[in-house]
């Protein structure tokens, strides 16, 4: 049975440890942050499809709603914040809305 979409970024934390192997999440989690957000782009379309990122999701307001616009920007944006969330380090959300913006 498939879960409900989350609604926020900490909702989608939830999901990704639920939903991920135990070694998928350590292998994620031990990656450096570049490589575990470029190198899994089926968890980039994953999120973006089932979470209904391109079809305008509670998710994706909730992005829109904090100015990021592009559903590659929200799936890159959920796992920079989960790794950064495995790795007990501040996720900077803003630095990263600001970073969409420059591109």
């Amino acid at each position: 049975m498939e879960s409900p979409v989350p609604r926020s970024l900490e909702e989608c934390f939830a999901v990704l440890k639920a939903r991920l192997s135990k070694e998928s999440l350590e292998k994620f989690k031990n990656e450096g942050e570049e490589v575990a957000v470029s190198e899994k782009f089926w968890l980039g379309i994953w999120i973006r499809d089932v979470w209904g990122l391109w079809d305008g999701s509670q998710l994706a307001k909730y992005f829109r709603d904090m100015g990021v616009d592009h559903p590659n920007d929200m799936s890159t944006i959920i796992m920079m914040s989960f790794h950064r969330y495995l790795n007990d380090e501040d996720i900077k959300l803003e630095e990263q809305i600001k970073q969409t913006r420059k591109r």
